[in-house]
């Protein structure tokens, strides 16, 4: 595939772009994602992809961009993990756009948080954001067991932990 088409003052810094991963039904283009594309050709040795996030919490010579991670098409790339991979089936009946799962349970300081589960808490996987979302209700409690976490006036529905993290409150396959 080819890049016929970009978008101009999409990023600042030293990023060059975003790979769109989730389904045609939220792409602008309305275009078959080339990783589908390669699944249904039969042009992958398996139908996994998998992401390491390189993490430079704690380290003070860290800059506001640095490279790092590494993304795997097609299968595993096992030096960069251990134990098993628990594979989870993205829910049925339903028009697929993000990557969803279901949430099964949530933890804030090392302690339960009462918040919907199961169908009725869907959480979208998405490496191309800082932005984390979930209904009003919920993402509230979630904030207020975190100390020193606040909402952001002027912002409804935004949180802030650090001045760092900003969080936004809306109300069987692999692929």
């Amino acid at each position: 595939m080819a890049v016929d088409k970009t978008t101009t003052d999409l990023l600042t810094d030293s990023v060059s772009g975003i790979l769109g991963l989730a389904f045609n039904t939220i792409s602008s283009t309305e275009s078959t994602p080339f990783w589908e594309a390669l699944a249904k050709n039969g042009d992958l040795e398996a139908q996994e992809m998998g992401f390491y996030l390189t993490r430079f919490r704690g380290d003070p010579s860290a800059q506001q961009t640095e490279y790092g991670g590494v993304f795997t098409l097609g299968g595993t790339n096992s030096s960069l993990y251990t134990g098993d991979i628990e594979f989870l089936d993205v829910p049925n009946g339903q028009n697929p756009t993000y990557w969803l799962l279901p949430l099964t349970g949530l933890t804030a300081q090392g302690k339960a948080v009462n918040v919907a589960t199961g169908n009725d808490a869907l959480c979208a996987i998405d490496t191309g954001t800082t932005l984390i979302g979930g209904p009003s209700k919920d993402v509230a409690t979630f904030w207020n067991a975190i100390p020193g976490a606040q909402a952001i006036q002027d912002q409804a529905g935004f949180y802030s932990f650090r001045k760092s993290l900003m969080v936004f409150a809306q109300g069987g396959n692999r692929f």
